[in-house]
């Protein structure tokens, strides 16, 4: 019943306050999806750089 309860003040929210309401969920559900999106990057031990010789046209020496 309290979950039915929750999500029945969230549909409210939406209804009284529109994008207002979905922009602040989002941007307080950001840190965790962060968090989960990086996650896996924990398990790298090692990364291997290869150099393929190839000089990129973008590479610009900084004056």
């Amino acid at each position: 019943m309290a979950e039915a309860e929750a999500k029945r003040k969230i549909a409210e929210a939406f209804e009284q306050y529109g994008q207002a309401a979905m922009m602040d969920m989002v941007i307080n559900m950001l840190p965790e999806y962060a968090k989960q999106l990086a996650s896996p990057l924990s398990n790298i031990d090692k990364i291997t750089v290869v150099d393929t010789g190839v000089t990129a046209l973008m590479a610009v020496p900084i004056k």
